[in-house]
């Protein structure tokens, strides 16, 4: 708000902040939480149709921040951890806020580090945040809560979530303290890929999951969570999927990536 006054006089400006304030919060209910690109206003595609070019969608590959596109290089999709950053008030700024172009000068490895560590803490924090949805889980969209994940790419058939650069991936999850759980991972459908070398674990605690599928060259990964594991837990899961040591330092390291995620609770 600007306010122009030429006068020297006293002037109230509360009741115009209090109108101003009151305007901007209905403003910022009425956004959506997901992104809105500006790439499809019509104002764009006209433009490029008057040039004879066709307007495409940008696809769940697309990045959705400078950040993300800026690290893309690293091979981890930086909007999921900044986007389903699990603090109610949202990421912190002095992770995510780095000025572009980047420092030459800055540690990738280390500022991951400290993002990764900083995420987990702040998800083992939030004590009173109640168990998500788990419909709403997409590994594609990047609505779940996890750290260490590999970008989307196409993968023949459509969408596929990579694990990250360094083989492994980490999904976290909150589910009610007094149930089984069911966790499936759908496979990519890329040739050559070393499913059968990945090992999963739940809190630290080795999980031999249970595969199908690999005559199809599209495999699934079922991974059950009894009951007494999940209350020892208190309901709160952090499973890592990890390549194994020789498969990391193999000379070419196939690609392992995953299209579907479906959790479910027993």
């Amino acid at each position: 708000m600007v306010v122009f006054n030429a006068n020297d006089i006293a002037t109230d400006l509360e009741p115009a902040h209090r109108i101003t304030d009151e305007f901007m919060d209905n403003v910022y209910r009425l956004i959506p939480d997901d992104p809105i690109w500006h790439n499809g206003h019509f104002f764009w595609t006209d433009s490029l149709a008057s040039l004879g070019l066709r307007y495409g969608e940008p696809g769940p590959n697309h990045p959705r921040s400078h950040l993300a596109a800026a690290l893309r290089w690293t091979g981890h999709d930086i909007d999921v951890l900044r986007e389903s950053w699990p603090d109610p008030a949202g990421p912190p700024r002095d992770i995510f806020g780095l000025a572009l172009p980047l420092d030459p000068k800055l540690e990738m490895g280390t500022w991951l580090t400290e993002a990764h560590t900083r995420y987990l803490g702040a998800w083992r924090d939030a004590k009173d945040a109640p168990p998500a949805d788990l419909s709403e889980i997409d590994l594609i969209s990047g609505h779940f809560h996890g750290f260490g994940w590999g970008v989307v790419e196409p993968d023949g058939q459509g969408w596929a979530r990579r694990l990250g650069p360094d083989g492994s991936a980490t999904l976290l999850l909150r589910v009610p303290a007094s149930c089984s759980v069911s966790v499936q991972l759908d496979g990519a459908a890329y040739p050559q890929s070393r499913f059968e070398a990945l090992s999963v674990s739940v809190n630290g605690r080795s999980r031999e999951p249970i595969w199908t599928g690999f005559g199809s060259g599209r495999p699934t990964l079922r991974l059950q969570i009894d009951c007494n594991a999940v209350t020892h837990a208190e309901g709160r899961l952090q499973i890592l999927f990890s390549m194994s040591m020789e498969s990391k330092s193999a000379a070419d390291p196939q690609r392992v990536a995953f299209a579907k995620l479906a959790v479910r609770i027993g």
